[in-house]
């Protein structure tokens, strides 16, 4: 499997993935179900750990290419489909593996009027539901996550019991359990069954419902609203996690001082990364 066209040649980071054999490909992931996480990047980016970003992207979208027509010409459409969309997976960094949300994903806004996230903006509020599951609001802050510009990246799709949608990436968090919201898994451990939340309207708290299914779907952009004050956003109707339990309850404390102070921009730029893109 795989193949380079004449007259490439690779960077040396990743030059060992042309000799890269077959024998270690991932097994027990089938190409139609591959991600970024749990294909490309422990198969060919184990063999490029040096390799930045952009070298490592440039080299995939080239060997995938060159890679499809040997896949269509045995008859491997779907599977040549889903190697298509992979081609703009990282070595470091990988979109799949970021917490977040497609660009078309809703949010409910302050007033009740539902917004997508490609719209949400920086000190925007939003519905959000509390350690305790009750519903309340919530500031957009300065350090989510905002890029449309991602063309296409595979997400996780939970449709519960009441016909709700949830479409995050495999580690998103989403509290799940007996009571909400201290317990949480990253989207790509929910199992069919598995209780998770929703927000009703015509309730003050969150509403337990159940998984009924499990897909996935490949759509773009990558957003993730961060709330000032630790809270739960409520996406497509479910309530979400932006990180792990201690750093929802470290962001609850650290947040509000960092953005009565003016510090939050130069925060995230220092430790979060200012190549990253944000919600303005």
């Amino acid at each position: 499997m795989g193949g380079i066209p004449p007259g490439y040649i690779p960077p040396p980071s990743v030059v060992n993935c042309l000799n890269w054999s077959i024998a270690v490909m991932p097994t027990n992931v089938p190409i139609a179900s591959a991600t970024c996480t749990n294909f490309i990047v422990p198969w060919l980016g184990e063999c490029a750990k040096t390799a930045t970003d952009q070298e490592f992207t440039t080299f995939l979208s080239v060997w995938i290419s060159a890679t499809l027509p040997l896949l269509r010409a045995n008859g491997m459409n779907a599977e040549a489909d889903k190697l298509d969309s992979l081609k703009t997976c990282k070595q470091y960094g990988d979109p799949i593996t970021a917490p977040c949300f497609p660009s078309e994903a809703l949010v409910t806004m302050a007033d009740g009027t539902p917004r997508p996230l490609s719209a949400l903006h920086a000190g925007d509020a939003i519905v959000a539901a509390s350690a305790d599951g009750t519903l309340t609001t919530d500031t957009v802050s300065l350090l989510s996550l905002a890029d449309a510009d991602v063309p296409s990246t595979t997400f996780v799709v939970l449709t519960t019991a009441s016909g709700r949608s949830l479409t995050l990436t495999p580690t998103h968090h989403v509290p799940v359990g007996a009571a909400c919201c201290a317990d949480l898994k990253q989207a790509k451990d929910i199992a069919v069954g598995e209780t998770v939340y929703e927000a009703v309207s015509s309730s003050a708290a969150v509403s337990a419902t159940q998984v009924k299914e499990i897909g996935t779907a490949t759509k773009p952009g990558l957003h993730s609203p961060v709330l000032s004050h630790g809270t739960m956003p409520i996406v497509n109707g479910v309530a979400t996690s932006f990180d792990e339990l201690h750093n929802v309850r470290l962001a609850s404390y650290g947040l509000p001082l960092l953005e009565a102070t003016g510090l939050t921009a130069i925060f995230r730029d220092a430790f979060l990364g200012a190549h990253r893109k944000y919600m303005a």
